[in-house]
């Protein structure tokens, strides 16, 4: 899959994360198999939650990606997924990880890694309440 969309020219949310995974997490950061699989069910949850929200998953781009969206999603695996701190944090930071890789791939997505940076993974579930913004 391309890295860019050919009808916009935008980069493709799709064609990144293949990139990431299959490229940048297996050959250049030579990460072992069961962390590139936590990284890919990251990814596929925050696909999930973005689906939840109307957006169909051939639809999904690097705007369905900003830092409002993301803290939802915290909020969303916290309420609807009852997942522990510990797991929304191991998700986060896979995202984050892709979000890096893209901003350095592609200088017109630094934006969006520099929102998702400044957000903190919740150490408590008290906390991942106000993270997100009290939903």
């Amino acid at each position: 899959m391309p890295r860019r969309d050919p009808r916009c020219g935008a980069a493709s949310f799709w064609g990144m994360a293949r990139s990431f995974l299959h490229g940048y997490c297996a050959r250049v950061r030579a990460l072992s198999p069961r962390t590139i699989e936590a990284y890919r069910m990251s990814l596929e949850c925050l696909v999930t939650f973005i689906v939840s929200t109307g957006t169909r998953k051939a639809e999904i781009t690097f705007d369905c990606l900003e830092r409002s969206m993301l803290k939802q999603w915290i909020a969303w695996m916290r309420e609807e997924r009852g997942s522990s701190p510990k797991t929304m944090g191991l998700r986060l930071s896979a995202v984050k990880s892709f979000l890096r890789f893209c901003s350095e791939e592609d200088i017109s997505l630094a934006g969006l890694y520099e929102g998702a940076r400044a957000i903190k993974a919740p150490a408590r579930a008290e906390e991942a309440h106000r993270i997100s913004g009290g939903r």
